[in-house]
């Protein structure tokens, strides 16, 4: 065979070659735009409230499969309601979770299995921390919480109060004075906080715990709150509720998320979200942010011991 003919042979060969390269790269190409990946979603149960189980599987759907249609990316959406810790555990050892929406607690827990580069946070009154205080009525002699020994507590309990109970128990044994379910005689935890602010204000409870900002806009709405009552206790600021993602997921979906959260909270699908967690907005954060909440629990675990820890709302406590 002459030259030529080898320098034929071997061009044919090479776009042999190319062809089949590139058919097998359209091929891959169209595998992975018409292949849909699912992103499954964990909603922890006890920071819900009443709010509806079916709304939020339909926003949480609507909104993910809004954002991904605009870059053709085809998506699932599944969400699960966790009760409590031990199953989300479970569930991000055996990558059966992508994203979770629970409390600082829960996440403090599952830390080794969590990003921490890839944390978000949602804003309530256009804030994402909240401090809680410690209320009666301006005729109770009490001046300071070492006087509450005996009496009983209500206690707002919510998706913004997820670390109130470990403030007290830590409070209250700093104070030399005791676990809270010991040092009272009784705490009622209640779901509103006029539930909480009204008896005591109306002298049928003796002392409440409430968000320093919930009792705030009581006051603003009704000025005889703010005159009547008197504030023995204010804790640091704390981010109650933290949306993070499983440590070993890698997604394009993740990546999307965390770089345009802003203009997808924007969207009509992202604001009927917030609205249906009573939220209004939403923040990127670090675990510089979440310092003060670790520094809570890490005396609570310390002072008190895991298992005490647990039965705080908000860690495994449904």
């Amino acid at each position: 065979m002459g030259n030529g003919s080898v320098k034929l042979c071997l061009v044919l060969q090479g776009l042999c070659v190319l062809l089949l390269t590139g058919e097998l790269w359209a091929q891959n190409l169209t595998d992975v735009v018409s292949s849909k990946e699912t992103v499954r979603f964990g909603v922890v149960r006890t920071i819900m409230g009443t709010i509806n189980e079916n709304d939020v599987k339909a926003a949480l759907g609507v909104w993910i499969r809004g954002l991904t249609k605009e870059m053709d990316i085809p998506v699932d959406v599944t969400v699960r309601l966790y009760l409590g810790l031990s199953d989300i555990k479970s569930d991000l050892a055996a990558n059966r979770v992508d994203v979770l929406y629970i409390t600082t607690p829960q996440f403090y827990e599952l830390l080794p299995l969590m990003a921490e580069d890839a944390l978000l946070t949602v804003k309530q009154s256009g804030s994402m921390t909240e401090a809680y205080i410690i209320v009666v009525h301006q005729d109770s002699p009490a001046d300071d919480v070492q006087d509450l020994k005996g009496k009983d507590l209500r206690v707002l309990d919510n998706a913004r109060t997820t670390l109130s109970l470990s403030w007290l128990n830590v409070f209250l044994w700093e104070k030399g004075l005791g676990k809270a379910g010991a040092y009272f005689e009784s705490y009622k935890m209640v779901e509103k906080i006029n539930d909480a602010v009204l008896p005591v204000f109306f002298k049928q409870a003796y002392a409440c715990m409430v968000t320093q900002k919930g009792f705030e806009i009581m006051a603003e709405l009704n000025p005889q709150i703010a005159r009547q009552m008197k504030i023995l206790a204010t804790s640091a600021y704390y981010i109650p509720i933290i949306v993070g993602f499983r440590k070993s997921y890698k997604s394009l979906v993740k990546q999307m998320v965390l770089k345009n959260f802003q203009e997808m909270i924007g969207s009509s699908s992202g604001s009927q979200l917030l609205t249906i967690f009573q939220n209004d907005g939403m923040q990127q954060i670090s675990t510089v942010e979440l310092s003060e909440s670790f520094t809570l629990l890490k005396k609570e675990h310390s002072l008190l011991g895991g298992a005490q820890s647990g039965k705080t709302r908000g860690a495994d406590n449904p």
